[in-house]
C-alpha cells in the first residue's frame, strides 16, 4: 500500500528559491565584472601606461636609496616606453631625472619624499610629474631628529594625562 507524500515535501517553497536566485544572480554578476575587467585588462596596451611605469621606475629608485643625502642628491635612469607607431607599436628611450626633498613626518621612521620627475625625450615629450611617497626608513633619522621627535611625544602624552587628571609615574 502507497502512502501519500506530505503536502510540505513536493518542492521548494517561494523563501528558497528567492534565496538561491539571489546567490545566483550575486555570483553571476562578480563572475561577469572579473571577465569584463580582465578582457579591458588585455585589450588595453602597455602604450597607456607611461605614466604608472614612470612612477614605478621613480618608487625603485627612491626605496633603493640607502640615505636621505643620497635620495636627495636626484638621479636619472633610461628606459624604454612602447608607443603606438603607424606600422604597429613600437619602443622609444626616455630619460627620467628626479630630485626628492625627504620631510620627518611625526611618525618616528616614516618619512614623506616629494619627488618631482622630468621625463625627456622621445616624440616631442617634455613631461613633469611630481607625487609623494611615504617611507619607513630607520637609518634616515639622525639623532637630533630622533630626540626632538622623542620630546614632542613625551610632552604630549604628558598634556593628555594632566587633561584626565592622572598623576605622572615616578621613573
Amino acid at each position: 500500500m502507497k502512502s501519500k507524500p506530505n503536502k510540505s515535501c513536493l518542492g521548494f517553497s517561494i523563501a528558497e528559491l528567492l534565496i538561491a536566485l539571489v546567490l545566483f544572480a550575486l555570483a553571476a554578476f562578480v563572475l561577469g565584472r572579473a571577465a569584463m575587467d580582465s578582457l579591458n585588462a588585455m585589450v588595453r596596451p602597455a602604450v597607456y601606461n607611461h605614466n604608472q611605469r614612470i612612477l614605478n621606475e621613480t618608487r625603485e629608485a627612491v626605496f633603493a636609496a640607502r640615505s636621505r643625502t643620497e635620495l636627495e642628491a636626484g638621479g636619472e635612469r633610461e628606459i624604454a616606453l612602447m608607443i603606438q607607431g603607424e606600422d604597429g607599436t613600437d619602443t622609444e628611450n626616455v630619460r627620467l631625472r628626479w630630485e626628492a626633498e625627504v620631510f620627518p613626518t611625526r611618525v618616528l621612521n616614516v618619512f614623506a619624499v616629494d619627488v618631482t620627475i622630468r621625463v625627456e625625450g622621445g616624440e616631442e615629450r617634455q613631461q613633469l610629474i611630481e607625487e609623494r611617497i611615504f617611507a619607513y626608513r630607520p637609518s634616515w633619522l639622525d639623532a637630533e631628529e630622533q630626540e626632538q621627535l622623542l620630546n614632542t611625544k613625551e610632552d604630549l602624552f604628558r598634556e593628555l594625562r594632566e587633561a584626565r587628571g592622572e598623576q605622572e609615574e615616578e621613573p
